[in-house]
C-alpha cells in the first residue's frame, strides 16, 4: 500500500482525483483568525457538562449577535468572516455538548446554525476565490488578464446574489426566532436542560475530546488522496480543535501546542478545499473558441492544482503529528490526567455560598 508520500501525489497534482464539490457546501478557512476567535470564558472544573455547555454556547452566540450588523450592512467583510467562525464554533459547541442536553431541544438548533454557516459560508468562499484571483491576475501575463476580469467580474455578481441572499436570512423571521429561541433556552436552569444524570464537566471534556480525537485519526487513516475523505478529516480536525479550545482551561491551558496541531491540519486543508472548490468553477466554464482564452484558463487552471498540490503535500507533512508513535505519544502527554483541572469545593464558605466551586487545582 502506498505511503501518503508515495505517488498518489501525482493524481492530485494532474488534477485526476479531484472532484467537483459544491461552492455552497464549502466550510474552508481563509487561514486567518478573527474577532471570532477570542477565548472561551474559563470553565470551573466543578461545573456539570450542562453548565459549562451553557457558559460556552453563550459565548459563542455572543461572538455569533456582536458581528451581526457588519455583516447585515453587507459591507464589512471582517465581520462576514468573524460571523462564519461564530457560526461554525457555536455548531461545535453544540455537537461537543448535545450529550449534556436534551437531544430533542438540541435538534432543531443545529438545523438552524446549519443554515445560517452556509449562508455565510457562501458569502465567504466567494470572497476568498476573489482576493486569491486579484493576486494570480496581478502577476499573470499581460495576455491572460482581460480573460481573468471577465472571471472576476463573473464571480463579484455572484458574490452580490449571495450576498442579498445572506442580508435577507438574517432579517428573515427564522434567524430571529433562531436567536430568541436559543438565549430563552440559555437562560433556563441547567438542571430543566439536562439530557442525563450529570458528573463533572472534567470527567465529560476527557470523554469528549478522546472520542473526537479517535474520529479524527480514523478519517485522516483512511483519507489517502480523496478529496472527499480529506475533507471530512478537515472537519474533524476542525471539531477537536474548537472542543480543546472550549475545554483549555479545565486542562491549566496546556493544550496550546495540541490546538496549533489541529488548527494547522484544518487550515491546511481548508486552503485544499478552497483550491479544489475554484477548480471546479474554472472547469465547469463552456469551452471557449478563442485560443488565447482557452489558453489563459488553462494556465489558471494549472495554478489551481499546484495550490491543490502544495496543500496537500503541508497536510502529509502536518499528519504524523496525530498518527506516528511519536505524535500518540506527544498527544497523550497534552491530554494527560495530570494536566486537568480537579474540582474542590470549598469547605467553608460565606453565608449564601456554600457550595460553591472553586478552581483551584
Amino acid at each position: 500500500m502506498a505511503t501518503a508520500s508515495q505517488a498518489q501525489g501525482p493524481d492530485l497534482e494532474h488534477g485526476t482525483s479531484l472532484p467537483r464539490p459544491k461552492p455552497a457546501q464549502s466550510e474552508a478557512p481563509t487561514g486567518q483568525a478573527g474577532a471570532a476567535d477570542a477565548a472561551t470564558p474559563a470553565l470551573d472544573p466543578c461545573l456539570s457538562p450542562t453548565q459549562a455547555g451553557m457558559v460556552v454556547l453563550s459565548s459563542q452566540l455572543a461572538h455569533l449577535l456582536a458581528s451581526e450588523p457588519g455583516t447585515a450592512s453587507g459591507r464589512d467583510p471582517e465581520a462576514l468572516h468573524d460571523m462564519r467562525i461564530a457560526s461554525r464554533r457555536l455548531r461545535s459547541a453544540m455537537l461537543v455538548f448535545g450529550r449534556a442536553f436534551s437531544r430533542r431541544a438540541m435538534r432543531s438548533f443545529e438545523r438552524d446554525i446549519t443554515w445560517l454557516g452556509e449562508l455565510l459560508g457562501r458569502v465567504r468562499d466567494l470572497d476568498v476565490f476573489l482576493l486569491w484571483l486579484r493576486a494570480y491576475s496581478r502577476k499573470a501575463p499581460e495576455s491572460d488578464r482581460t480573460v481573468l476580469e471577465a472571471i472576476i467580474q463573473e464571480r463579484e455578481a455572484a458574490k452580490l446574489k449571495e450576498q442579498q441572499a445572506l442580508v435577507q436570512a438574517l432579517a428573515s423571521e427564522r434567524y430571529t426566532a433562531f436567536k430568541s429561541a436559543l438565549a430563552e433556552f440559555l437562560h433556563q436552569p441547567a438542571e430543566a436542560l439536562a439530557g442525563h444524570k450529570q458528573g463533572r464537566v472534567s470527567r465529560f471534556a476527557d470523554k469528549s475530546l478522546r472520542r473526537l480525537l479517535r474520529d479524527v485519526r480514523s478519517k485522516a487513516e483512511a483519507a489517502g488522496t480523496d478529496p472527499l475523505k480529506l475533507h471530512r478529516v478537515r472537519i474533524a480536525s476542525k471539531r477537536v480543535r474548537y472542543a480543546a479550545e472550549f475545554f483549555a482551561s479545565l486542562y491549566r491551558d496546556r493544550l496550546t501546542d495540541f490546538v496549533r496541531l489541529c488548527k494547522d491540519i484544518q487550515d491546511t486543508l481548508g486552503l485544499l478545499h478552497d483550491a479544489q472548490t475554484q477548480l471546479a468553477y474554472v472547469e465547469s466554464l463552456p469551452e471557449a473558441a478563442d485560443p488565447a482564452v482557452a489558453a489563459a484558463r488553462r494556465r489558471l487552471r494549472r495554478a489551481l492544482k499546484r495550490q491543490a498540490w502544495r496543500q496537500y503535500r503541508a497536510y502529509v507533512r502536518l499528519r504524523p503529528g496525530l498518527l506516528s508513535r511519536r505524535g500518540r505519544k506527544r498527544v497523550r502527554g497534552w491530554l494527560g490526567p495530570g494536566n486537568r483541572l480537579k474540582c474542590r469545593p470549598r469547605r467553608k464558605a460565606a453565608a449564601g455560598t456554600e457550595g460553591q466551586p472553586s478552581r483551584e487545582g
